[in-house]
């Protein structure tokens, strides 16, 4: 209105963005520039407060929520099981909120696995404390602090037993540790060489060094093996035809592809996560149909990706009404004039303003991406509802026994393939 349009003239500008927003603008001026940043994303991954949405995430929510409850009913009647990708690599809440409110048979999300992934920066911060951790204990060790040790009576093999083993050989002979080094630097010389001369031999037309540099990608490669991805649906897949049901859905977030180790992701999609996202629900569906063929039994598979209509979609009501709230928030911050660079959100229907500076990652100068809390009831709630292979199933013989018949295999091998991915009760 007239009123609303002679207030706006008052800041010179407004920025209006999503999780891309720009970490730089933080500064108490920006060319003399007031910014606010109103937070606009389908996947509800800013850092904002509890309970505090993202406008456009309750929209695509809500459709992909009809979507995936109509490929439900589908299921049913043609007997037969959806394998569908949801949208969103950084985090789950778009795919958990589907995949709870359609009552999806299991739902796969990043941050269940987010743990066996480390990214290098993490890694060489991990490493630089337990660096930190170890001199101190040497320096313990030292004759400076051999007195304080008897005062406080603290026995010396204590601290010694809180070193790594490689620090314990510092102390030991310097002709025995150079052999023992140039042992190794043999041994992994060699084990290199075994490596990239069997790589070579599979494939081909690959020379032995390209294969040993291709070896060498994989070193302290962490991440999750694709195949526990598979047995996770494949266990439920066989949890289900048990009791006679041969059909369901499984909603799996594209994230998943990101968590994937490198050799994986070369093996299964040349590389790439971009194809991964795109891959992902036809891989696992020619990965399952594989392991299915072999068996007495057979299940008919369907894959669809979910995605770029949550987001071109008219908004919902809900989201009508938060995006009016977080524009006029925004214009009043700039208003106020009293802290600049902030997002903006409503919460318990007042203005929450955060200054972009608080969550900002101090080590990327990135920002930060809220996940979904695993540990959360809320989790709990949305797991209970949905069908998993729990370890109490394997801790009842007559279960475990028509699990491992629908699977074709013996109790204990069944047992063995499986025992990983049970999940907790």
């Amino acid at each position: 209105n007239n009123n609303h349009q002679q207030n706006s003239n008052n800041y010179k500008n407004l920025f209006n963005g999503n999780n891309g927003y720009n970490i730089n603008e933080h500064h108490d001026t920006y060319q003399g520039i007031l910014i606010t940043h109103v937070p606009k994303t389908i996947f509800n991954d800013l850092p904002l407060p509890p309970n505090c949405y993202t406008f456009g995430y309750s929209t695509a929510r809500e459709i992909g929520c009809k979507i995936v409850a109509d490929l439900s009913a589908d299921a049913k009647s043609m007997n037969r099981w959806y394998i569908i990708t949801t949208i969103g690599a950084k985090s789950g809440h778009l795919t958990l909120g589907i995949g709870t409110a359609s009552a999806a048979t299991i739902c796969l999300i990043p941050e269940e696995f987010e743990h066996q992934k480390k990214s290098k920066f993490q890694k060489s911060s991990e490493e630089k404390k337990r660096k930190d951790i170890q001199m101190t204990v040497k320096s313990l060790l030292h004759d400076n602090y051999k007195d304080f040790m008897d005062q406080q009576d603290i026995p010396t093999e204590l601290i010694t037993s809180l070193l790594d083993k490689e620090y314990k050989d510092q102390d030991g002979d310097d002709n025995t540790n150079k052999n023992r080094d140039r042992d190794r630097d043999n041994d992994d010389q060699e084990n290199d060489e075994e490596k990239a001369e069997k790589i070579s031999f599979m494939n081909g037309h690959h020379s032995t060094a390209n294969a040993a540099k291709k070896s060498n990608r994989y070193l302290n490669d962490s991440g999750v093996d694709f195949k526990e991805y598979v047995d996770i649906l494949d266990a439920t897949m066989i949890k289900r035809a048990a009791e006679g049901k041969f059909y369901g859905v499984a909603v799996v977030g594209e994230g998943l592809v990101d968590l994937l180790k490198q050799r994986e992701l070369d093996r299964y999609f040349n590389g790439r996560k971009d194809k991964g996202h795109e891959m992902l629900g036809l891989t696992l569906k020619d990965e399952l149909e594989k392991r299915w063929s072999t068996r007495k039994s057979s299940i008919n598979m369907r894959t669809k990706f979910v995605g770029f209509e949550l987001r071109s979609a008219d908004p919902n009501a809900h989201d009508m009404i938060l995006s009016r709230e977080l524009g006029f928030s925004a214009v009043l911050v700039c208003q106020m004039k009293q802290v600049n660079a902030t997002i903006v959100t409503m919460k318990g229907g007042e203005l929450v303003s955060i200054p972009l500076s608080e969550i900002v990652d101090p080590d990327t100068n990135e920002g930060t991406t809220k996940k979904v809390d695993t540990s959360s009831l809320s989790y709990k709630v949305s797991q209970t509802y949905m069908i998993r292979l729990h370890r109490s199933d394997l801790s009842n013989k007559k279960n475990t026994r028509k699990y491992a018949d629908m699977a074709g295999m013996d109790v204990n091998t069944f047992i063995k393939t499986y025992s990983y991915i049970a999940a907790s009760n």
